[in-house]
């Protein structure tokens, strides 16, 4: 018997499409079990590294590959079972339809040993692509609320217990809380998180006024966390609602290096910045040095609070642009990693210490994306956009290679170009457009 498990989150790029599923899973399996690697093509398993690496970057059959390689793994005779585990199937993007249509043909496929558990929140796809059929079975969780109940009921028990022990709570206070965590939480783990993290902020004596503060339901509370962010002082609001913003608005997480260009923080240091994000604990959560949301439902919040954004998300983005600009324009230079050596494989060079590229990795990769979405012709980033690539093209493109990016320069530079000719056309479609009126009422003139 063989375990294998993937987690899909909406917010990482490389967890939130059909071919990372199918990538991860055989991942593991291969990892539990090196006689699968049978199964790999070939033309991929024999080859250079760069050709296998092709397999999962530039190859647009890679979902059919992998999904036909992993299909022959789970026919595997020598096996009685492979369970396999895919959470969150809701927050998978590009290729989840055909990703949950292969997951049902292949549960409902004889051959099959695999032994499937899959999650999600309701969407009309799975809800009809699995359907339960046969020995197949469907829980919906919202209908034993009496489990998830009993479940939350013994997270706050523990999360409580913790709270006590460090903060002194009496018995009568700590009953207080465990009651009042239980008829307010609604079965919401994440809620409880929240609120026990928030409680570890406060002093014993505030306990039971926060207490009566606290909302019941994740948007109510997330409404409130944002009160009390913009309630401190504007030395603390201020940069807390620009990282805020700033990892709401960015494409993929950002790392604390980057954070400081894209969301304007070059006069605070790392350790003020670790600091600003530890108060914005009921939206993100600082991992490996990478700012990410503690749940999906932080970020929908955010996305959903139009002033959130002054001016709105184009103007969010046009900032993001001016300040990628400004960065890369200050550190882009020729041979920015000093190679010595002209010809080197990507794979033998290593990024000095510090990475000079390390702030501006993401706006390297994303800046076009970015002004993409700000755009519209008489926006200044036009202009600014247009001396960067005259001065900088040659050296961005370098950086792009170090790392390990240049095929997104491809794609988007063929963006920039298809968006600025749709604009130069529209322009002087107007023009001709405004000559002819004007011809046309001189003429009745």
């Amino acid at each position: 018997e063989l375990c294998a498990f993937f987690f899909c989150q909406n917010t990482e790029p490389h967890l939130n499409n059909g071919v990372s599923v199918l990538r991860g899973l055989i991942w593991k399996l291969l990892s539990e079990n090196r006689t699968l690697s049978r199964y790999i093509p070939a033309e991929y398993r024999l080859a250079a590294k760069d050709k296998r690496r092709a397999l999962f970057e530039s190859n647009s059959n890679k979902f059919f590959i992998l999904k036909m390689m992993l299909s022959e793994m789970l026919k595997d005779a020598s096996f009685e079972a492979i369970y396999l585990l895919v959470d969150a199937l809701d927050e998978c993007d590009e290729d989840s339809d055909k990703l949950v249509e292969w997951i049902a043909d292949d549960a409902a496929d004889p051959q099959s040993k695999a032994k499937w558990l899959v999650s999600g929140r309701s969407t009309m796809k799975l809800d009809r692509t699995l359907k339960p059929k046969h020995h197949q079975k469907k829980l919906i969780l919202e209908r034993n609320d009496e489990h998830i109940s009993r479940a939350v009921a013994l997270l706050i028990g523990q999360e409580v217990g913790s709270l006590a022990d460090e903060a002194g709570y009496s018995e009568e206070l700590r009953s207080t809380v465990q009651m009042t965590l239980e008829e307010k939480a609604e079965s919401t783990f994440l809620w409880v998180a929240l609120v026990c993290k928030r409680l570890a902020e406060i002093t014993r004596l505030e306990t039971v006024a926060e207490l009566d503060k606290l909302p019941a339901g994740l948007p109510f509370l997330y409404e409130r966390m944002m009160r009390l962010i913009k309630e401190r002082s504007s030395v603390i609001s201020e940069p807390c609602k620009q990282i805020l913003r700033a990892v709401t608005i960015a494409y993929s997480p950002l790392t604390l290096d980057e954070i400081v260009p894209m969301a304007g923080l070059h006069e605070r240091s790392i350790e003020d910045i670790c600091e600003l994000v530890s108060l914005c604990g009921s939206y993100v959560i600082l991992q490996e040095k990478t700012i990410r949301f503690v749940h999906q439902s932080a970020k929908d919040y955010l996305n959903g609070v139009a002033e959130f954004f002054p001016g709105g998300r184009e103007q969010e983005h046009g900032r993001i642009v001016e300040r990628s600009l400004q960065a890369m324009s200050k550190t882009l230079r020729r041979n920015i990693y000093c190679l010595h050596h002209l010809g080197l494989l990507i794979g033998d060079i290593k990024a000095p210490d510090p990475d000079p590229l390390a702030a501006i990795r993401y706006s390297c990769v994303y800046w076009i994306g970015h002004f993409c979405d700000a755009y519209s012709s008489n926006r200044p980033e036009v202009e600014t956009v247009g001396n960067f690539l005259r001065e900088k093209f040659l050296y961005w493109l370098e950086a792009l290679g170090l790392i390990q990016h240049m095929g997104d320069a491809i794609l988007s530079m063929t963006r920039l170009e298809s968006l600025l000719r749709v604009s130069l056309h529209s322009a002087i479609l107007k023009n001709e457009t405004d000559q002819y009126r004007n011809n046309h009422a001189m003429a009745n003139y």
